[in-house]
């Protein structure tokens, strides 16, 4: 299952805003991909504690779910000097203790970084369908 969940917002897990909907949407996927905007248009805006935001709030409602495969998507690069890109990366990644969790750059306005996303998405997808198949 592919499911599109717009921002949890913090307090989602004790009902704020439509975050108990919404994470219960989540618990039925096998793999969440977490698409942040590592150039947001408000400076006061901080990624990183977006997706701790998340993450918290995945970890109130269910702790199981806190554990699903999830990837970091960082959308928007496109905005970002190309120069620039990896160390900005990679020191966000660093600040989100990601460790060797998948993560990918991407710009839905270019198309850049997105194909490759779509096929590991699909391969783990399949693998976890053929899994389940044999299971």
């Amino acid at each position: 299952m592919i499911a599109d969940i717009p921002g949890v917002i913090e307090g989602a897990a004790e009902g704020a805003g439509l975050g108990i909907q919404f994470l219960k949407h989540v618990s039925r996927t096998s793999l969440l991909l977490h698409v942040v905007d590592v150039a947001p248009m408000d400076d006061a805006i901080d990624p990183v504690e977006q997706v701790k935001t998340i993450e918290r709030e995945l970890k109130k409602f269910d702790a199981e779910l806190s554990k699903r495969p999830r990837w970091l998507v960082f959308n928007k690069i496109d905005l970002i000097a190309e120069e620039d890109r990896d160390g900005h990366l990679k020191a966000m990644v660093k600040r989100l203790r990601w460790g060797r969790k998948p993560w990918f750059a991407v710009s839905a306005a270019t198309g850049e970084g997105c194909d490759e996303v779509a096929k590991r998405a699909m391969a783990f997808i399949e693998t976890e369908k053929r899994d389940a198949a044999e299971g």
